[in-house]
């Protein structure tokens, strides 16, 4: 799931109808072969799930250079669009997102229509981070009735808050609560949630105690500990830059072995299952 994943490609007219449903005629489908099982222990999901957390409306949908149709959501998120279409068969359209700063990193999806009328697309297995998204190959334009913007992230509960009389810092802790959530996907603690997406370790470990005073991040960060646990050499102790994944390494990751655990015991004044990374 992590990593540089941008383009989601959907081919809607292949899709066989019915294909999930009790009576479809599987005779010309392909059977499953048997491989091997897989190795390790079996285990619960340990961590919450990511789960649609918000959905709105944009803000503008106009339209830009050479057909574009340009949506605005009136802010920088982390999720996709659900978008109704009503194309002819083999109708390409395409989807351009785009970062408040005006990089897209090369998020893309593509949708071939099935022309069956009033289709909705909604990708299943990426997220992007944008503000704007630019959708070509068109050819009956968008009204705010058929676009609606999804937040996506790994569903934490809140468990604190904060407001004061001066609404710049209200409006900082407001931004730091959204911008949290969108690095927040799978139990992971991104870096960034479009361009790398990777659980760098030593980003990680500098937001644990605001996002502990925010968030209940109990199982968030016993999951990721068993990620830093897997990556982590077991005979020289070497945690890297990343969990999961790869890569890199030094002091200033490697102390997220001891930092996240250590601070989410002294905040919360509970061990839990992150006694087996620091025993008593």
């Amino acid at each position: 799931m992590m990593g540089y994943l941008p383009v989601k490609i959907m081919i809607q007219r292949l899709e066989i109808e019915g294909w999930n449903e009790p009576g479809v005629n599987t005779g010309n489908w392909q059977h499953a072969k048997e491989v091997r099982a897989p190795t390790g222990k079996l285990e619960s999901q340990l961590a919450p799930p990511d789960r649609i957390t918000r959905t709105f409306k944009p803000a503008s949908i106009s339209k830009g250079a050479d057909g574009l149709i340009v949506v605005d959501a009136g802010e920088m998120i982390s999720g996709w669009v659900r978008l109704r279409i009503n194309e002819k068969s083999g109708q390409e359209v395409s989807m351009r997102f785009i970062e408040e700063m005006g990089n897209s990193y090369a998020q893309r999806d593509v949708y071939i229509a099935k022309g069956s009328g009033n289709e909705i697309y909604e990708p299943r297995f990426t997220w992007h981070a944008f503000r704007t998204i630019e959708i070509s190959g068109i050819t009956q334009p968008p009204t705010q009735a058929d676009i609606d913007i999804v937040v996506v992230n790994t569903d934490v509960l809140p468990v604190g808050n904060f407001k004061c009389s001066n609404e710049l810092f209200n409006k900082i802790h407001e931004n730091y609560i959204r911008t949290q959530l969108g690095n927040f996907h799978g139990s992971i603690s991104s870096d960034c949630p479009h361009r790398e997406r990777l659980g760098y370790t030593g980003d990680g470990s500098i937001l644990v105690e605001s996002s502990i005073y925010n968030f209940d991040m109990t199982n968030f960060y016993q999951k990721w500990m068993n990620d830093m646990d897997d990556a982590r050499n077991k005979k020289t102790g070497f945690v890297p830059h990343t969990a999961p994944y790869w890569g890199g390494g030094g002091f200033a990751w490697g102390s997220a072995y001891v930092i996240v655990p250590g601070s989410t015991i002294c905040i919360t004044a509970t061990r839990g299952r992150l006694s087996s990374i620091i025993p008593a």
